[in-house]
């Protein structure tokens, strides 16, 4: 992705940091447009926007906050991070499944081994009304 379509926004973090967490803005803030995104083709798009979920705002932005680290430089790296995998997660097209029924030897088996179950039962229901 293009540097030119991610805006960037520092605020302040919580967490840690201890007095310089009041002083310092380390918290990064990505904003990615989705609509306006020239890489990206439409079907990644749409996807994308199911992936994110609540994270775009209604201007279509993905908006990613990264808060873990100390410094602002490691949080940008850590929200860039966040928006690649967003991005893979949008590329994935899970395989169609293809109907597949059992073979004749499998329900024969499960046919037998529910019959040797029946019988097994019918044992013992016998074994209890004969006292």
């Amino acid at each position: 992705i293009p540097e030119h379509e991610i805006s960037w926004q520092f605020i302040r973090a919580s967490g840690p940091g201890g007095q310089n967490v009041n002083k310092v803005a380390t918290a990064a803030q990505l904003h990615f447009n989705i609509d306006l995104s020239s890489v990206l083709s439409n079907a990644v798009k749409t996807q994308l926007y199911q992936v994110a979920g609540n994270r775009v705002n209604k201007r279509g932005e993905l908006v990613i906050t990264a808060q873990t680290h100390r410094t602002q430089t490691a949080n940008r790296q850590e929200a860039l991070h966040r928006l690649e995998k967003f991005i893979q997660r949008a590329h994935y097209v899970p395989k169609k499944r293809i109907k597949t029924k059992p073979s004749k030897a499998a329900v024969k088996r499960g046919k037998t081994s529910k019959k040797l179950n029946s019988q097994k039962k019918q044992q013992r229901q016998s074994n209890r009304f004969s006292l």
